[in-house]
């Protein structure tokens, strides 16, 4: 089983966040707690590879994502 990502080191930096309802969102990472809920700047919302809409700030809950790429 892989590791868990350190978002700690990854606090300003651009991630993807794929949700367990097929979307991908591409943001800056801003903040994230223990249950890893996610605040994205500037994201992107995805769905089958298309450009659905884009967020100013989007808040993910954590039990709602799927997997994190750093």
């Amino acid at each position: 089983m892989a590791e868990p990502p350190n978002l700690q080191e990854r606090l300003g930096s651009t991630i993807r966040v794929f949700s367990k309802d097929g979307r991908e969102l591409r943001g800056t990472l801003r903040v994230y707690d223990e249950h890893q809920n996610l605040v994205l700047e500037e994201a992107e919302e995805y769905f089958h590879q298309k450009l659905l809409r884009k967020h100013r700030f989007l808040f993910l809950k954590g039990g709602n994502i799927r997997m994190v790429e750093i």
